[in-house]
């Protein structure tokens, strides 16, 4: 079995890659598609409902931080998720069963059996497409809030440049 830091070691190292070429700190990068990540396993496989959120939080000693982050995840796009991801997983099961279908029949019933693997194929082809648009469109709402938050603190960081140059002046007095 693999030990808990060969795992998270395996899941940073593309984040950390991805965050290499990024305008912003590798290492924040990686803290935060950790967190990202790890809310939205939570919500995969709890709830969002605040009183669960407090549960939790008592029984596992989650910081104040990761609480709000919990509270902040919007559910309406969980929601979205977990309905594109169960049609995702569902037509790709129908697919598997239309071509296992298809491979036991004779030559003589594969015509029968095809018209099926093509619909149950172009379904999911479709319900996929419109999984990996919803993380396309998950991934540029991230991107958006990070040039925002990287636009404000760049303006603090002019802020406190021109502070220091205006005490630079009066210490020359």
């Amino acid at each position: 079995a693999l030990g808990l830091q060969t795992v998270m070691l395996a899941l940073s190292v593309p984040w950390l890659r991805q965050a290499l070429t990024a305008a912003m700190c590798p290492l924040c990068r990686v803290a935060h598609k950790a967190d990202r990540e790890y809310i939205w396993q939570f919500y995969d496989e709890r709830s969002n409902d605040g009183a669960v959120i407090d549960e939790v939080s008592r029984a596992y000693g989650f910081c104040s931080e990761h609480i709000e982050m919990l509270r902040r995840t919007d559910s309406d796009a969980h929601a979205r998720y977990v309905r594109l991801r169960a049609a995702r997983d569902a037509s790709l099961a129908e697919l598997n069963r239309a071509q296992d279908r298809y491979r036991s029949a004779g030559p003589e019933l594969r015509a029968v059996s095809l018209p099926q693997m093509r619909a149950a194929r172009k379904k999911y082809a479709t319900d996929e497409a419109a999984f990996l648009d919803f993380l396309d469109e998950r991934d540029r709402k991230t991107l958006e809030q990070y040039r925002a938050a990287t636009e404000q603190i760049n303006r603090l960081l002019e802020q406190r440049a021109r502070a220091r140059e205006d005490l630079r002046e009066l210490t020359k007095e």
